[in-house]
């Protein structure tokens, strides 16, 4: 279920709104007498949707499950951007909320919970990006105190994680470390990946314990784009194109359009636009709808067909029916505009053939 959250900050060329997921909690696992159970409140599925408000920033959030809501009651005591549980096309921050058990046989003696915060920052123009990893809220209750920490995190090839969380420490408040990744993508493609941890817990006299878990989404990193270096994007978040202030013309066709019963691309109709990059494809999706035979010549000088949706998209020319598309003529200018600023959103928010993008006007 979609409500409306929390909004992030604007991106070059989208809008860099946050989505906000909701975690589900995971299974815990007793390794035997004696050890650590540690149950850990993470992960889950998210999507991307919501509307764009009147500040023009993208909105949308995940119901809670009532576990996950639970292990986010306390105040968070780390803040990172765009905001807690929630991302954008280059950030991401989650929470993992941990319990750790002291198990004497099957009776719990103690207990040590603290948070886990995790904040991503990638680079559309970078194939490296980082990842820090702080403790906070950290509660002793009982025999739980003097638990140490590993923490080991990982990606698949060809992308790799170095650097570390501080090896074997006491759990503490504000321990923190930072993990470098590096994608090698190959040029011309595109790699998907997740990081996973692995939690390890001991101390004198107890059998060790401990548990893995995933990050919710997954980042890509490609080399797809032309005339760009390689970069990195969250592509669960579906970018907004919005730069078309002053194009009146644009505007109107568009919102013509989107006035139709699919509403194509407007945020929150759940029909999104996917690019595409063949040329010939687009040349074609042009033809069909603004060639001469398809609407005549212009009525006056200095006028050209505007198109929507886009011939840059798998909705273009005459795939949509006519309700859900329209055609109007605009300045020459204003259509050159609208096609450069599409064509620098599509290398900002490293938007691959397929992807979908909305278009708020």
């Amino acid at each position: 279920m979609i409500s409306r959250g929390l909004a992030g900050a604007r991106l070059a060329g989208a809008v860099a709104g946050a989505v906000i997921f909701a975690a589900a909690a995971f299974a815990a696992a007793v390794v035997g007498p004696a050890v650590f159970a540690a149950a850990v409140a993470g992960g889950g599925a998210v999507t991307d949707g919501g509307a764009v408000t009147d500040a023009g920033m993208a909105r949308a959030a995940l119901a809670a499950p009532a576990a996950a809501a639970k292990a986010r009651a306390a105040a968070p005591a780390v803040t990172c951007k765009p905001g807690l549980n929630s991302y954008d096309r280059t950030r991401f921050c989650f929470r993992v909320a941990v319990t750790v058990s002291v198990l004497r046989g099957s009776k719990a003696v103690g207990a040590v919970k603290f948070d886990l915060t995790h904040s991503f920052q990638l680079s559309s123009r970078s194939r490296d990006f980082t990842e820090r990893i702080t403790i906070s809220d950290v509660r002793v209750t009982a025999a739980g105190s003097g638990v140490r920490l590993g923490l080991a995190v990982s990606c698949p090839r060809p992308c790799s994680a170095a650097g570390q969380f501080p090896p074997g420490g006491v759990i503490r408040p504000g321990a923190s470390g930072v993990i470098h990744y590096r994608d090698a993508v190959p040029k011309g493609k595109a790699d998907v990946a997740a990081s996973r941890y692995v939690l390890s817990f001991t101390r004198a006299g107890d059998k060790p314990g401990g548990y893995s878990y995933r990050a919710p989404i997954s980042y890509r990193c490609d080399d797809e784009l032309p005339g760009v270096p390689a970069g990195c994007v969250f592509p669960a978040y579906v970018p907004y194109f919005t730069a078309m202030r002053g194009l009146a013309g644009v505007i109107g066709n568009i919102k013509a359009a989107q006035h139709g019963p699919a509403h194509e691309g407007r945020p929150g109709s759940g029909h999104p636009l996917r690019r595409i990059t063949s040329p010939a494809r687009q040349v074609a999706n042009y033809n069909a709808v603004c060639a001469r035979p398809a609407v005549g010549s212009p009525p006056r000088a200095g006028e050209v067909c505007d198109e929507y949706p886009f011939r840059s998209s798998t909705a273009g020319g005459t795939t949509m029916i006519r309700t859900n598309r329209h055609v109007a003529w605009v300045p020459a200018a204003q259509e050159t505009a609208k096609n450069k600023a599409l064509a620098t959103f599509y290398l900002a928010s490293r938007v691959l053939n397929g992807d979908p993008f909305w278009v708020a006007p």
